[in-house]
This record gives structure tokens, sequence and C-alpha cells, in this order.
């Protein structure tokens, strides 16, 4: 009995490795809509792709795949949340790869995830030769700065923040008031977008006044369970509020993506990495 109950275990063990290391070779879209109540009619049906967390992950060779993906689905906007450059490896070269298939077709927004700033803290040289070059590709790099989108006579306020990381080991977390010192406060006259890559703080951005917040960081929990969902969140705390997909809280929402990459161990289970598309209604 003790040998077919270790037989079983070693079974679901080798087989949850090999679901998780086979998902790292494919992504999927996954389509969402949003409605807020302040939208111009000009943006109305407006498709934005939120991309996250790529971490130097690849998707075909020089990310062939995955730029034939995002041509495919023609979005008026590009947000990236962050993560595109790894603290481990120092390299972002695949997001690079990624714009040079891309052809500067599409108008692309990044904003600086836990990963990016601790490069530039801790490999200044790496940090400042990748934005660099993104920016020649032609993203605009929001790093506690803000943009208007422009549609006709209508605007929509996008703001990108940027995660905090001052000292090895310790993060500041991102409350209202500090978000409103980084980036000032939030404009009423327009709806406003918030690129924030540390999902799990939600709340803060919703209190801020953001009308939708594109977040990352959370990586969909890792492991996700039927019913549970994701397992894994900010420092390893177990079954997290927000892991992927939509969240409203008080007529403000988040999407939440699970991401593109991996940081240490290339691994995932019932979790594929994917990309969405957000129409605005």
């Amino acid at each position: 009995m003790v040998l077919v109950i270790i037989l079983v275990v070693a079974v679901i063990g080798i087989a949850c490795l090999l679901q998780g290391v086979l998902v790292t070779n494919r992504f999927e879209v996954v389509h969402e809509k949003i409605n807020i109540n302040n939208l111009p009619k000009e943006f109305s049906g407006k498709k934005i792709l939120h991309i996250s967390d790529l971490h130097n992950s690849r998707f075909g060779e020089k990310n062939a795949e995955l730029a034939k993906t995002v041509k495919e689905l023609s979005p008026d906007y590009i947000f990236v949340s962050g993560d595109c450059i790894d603290r481990f490896s120092k390299n972002g070269n695949a997001f690079i790869e990624l714009l040079g298939n891309l052809g500067g077709q599409f108008l692309v927004y990044y904003s600086l995830g836990n990963h990016d700033v601790v490069v530039r803290r801790d490999n200044p040289k790496e940090y400042a030769e990748f934005f660099s070059k993104i920016r020649e590709l032609g993203v605009t790099v929001l790093d506690n700065a803000y943009v208007p989108l422009e549609e006709g006579s209508a605007k929509i306020h996008l703001f990108g923040v940027s995660s905090i990381r001052e000292k090895k080991g310790e993060a500041t977390v991102l409350t209202p008031e500090l978000i409103e010192e980084k980036i000032g406060k939030c404009p009423n006259d327009a709806p406003t977008f918030l690129l924030a890559h540390e999902g799990h703080l939600f709340e803060s951005y919703a209190e801020w006044g953001a009308d939708i917040t594109f977040s990352g960081h959370i990586h969909g929990g890792i492991i996700r369970l039927p019913i549970l969902g994701g397992v894994f969140g900010e420092y390893g705390r177990l079954f997290p509020k927000y892991t992927k997909g939509v969240y409203e809280l008080n007529g403000k929402y988040m999407n939440l993506s699970s991401g593109l990459g991996y940081t240490k161990f290339k691994f995932r289970f019932l979790n594929t990495p994917e990309i969405s598309l957000i129409t605005l209604e």
C-alpha cells in the first residue's frame, strides 16, 4: 500500500513538472472588456494590448511568434507594465527583439517594475543600455511620468508609477499618498489609466483614483488550482487576493496580467503565459 501511494505521488509530481515546463513554450491571448462610465465616445471600441513580466523570455526565434500575434491583434495601444528586463540576467534583449519585429507599427508605453528598478540600482550600465535602446525603438517610458492619449478632441490621462526598491531586500509600498507624491493628484477632467507593476496594491491605485490600472508582478500565482486560483503572491504569501484577470473596486478596475515570463525558475502549473487584449466600452 505504501509503495502504491509513493508511486501515485511520484506520477502526479512528474505530470506537474512536465506540464509546468511544457507550458513555458506557448502563450495565450486573454480577451477582456472594461466599461467605464466617463469614457469619451472617441475611445469606445479602442483596443489595448497589455504585456507584463516578459523577463527576457522568447516565443519563437527572436520572439517572432509573439510579434506575429501582436500584429494580428492590431491593438490601438500597447501598455507594458514592467519587468521586461530581468534582475538575474541583467538582460532585456528579448523585448528589444520583439520591438524590432513590430517595426514601430504601434504606440507602446512602458512603466518600471521591480526588476527594472533593481537593475537601475545595481547595474546602471545595463539599465541605461536597455532603456536607451527601447526608446530608440519608439517606446514611451513612463518612469513616474504622464502622457495624454488623444483621439480627436477627446483624451485619456495615462500615468506610469515605478516600483520602489531603494535597498536590497526592501520594497517601499506605494500608498495613495506616495503615488500622489510621485505623479501628482489624479485628474478628474477625463478618464485616468495607470501603469503600475505590483498588482497586489490595487486598493492603493483605486484610492488614488485610477479608472483602470494595468499591473503584473504576481505571475498568476505561479501555480493555479481549480476553484482556489493562484497559490503564491508577493513574498510567497499563499492564495493572495489578486492573481490574474479583471478586478473591480468601487467603480475602479485593474487588469492584472499573469505575464509572459519567469524569474529564477521556468515553471508554472495550470497557468499559461499570457497577453491581454482589453476592449474599452
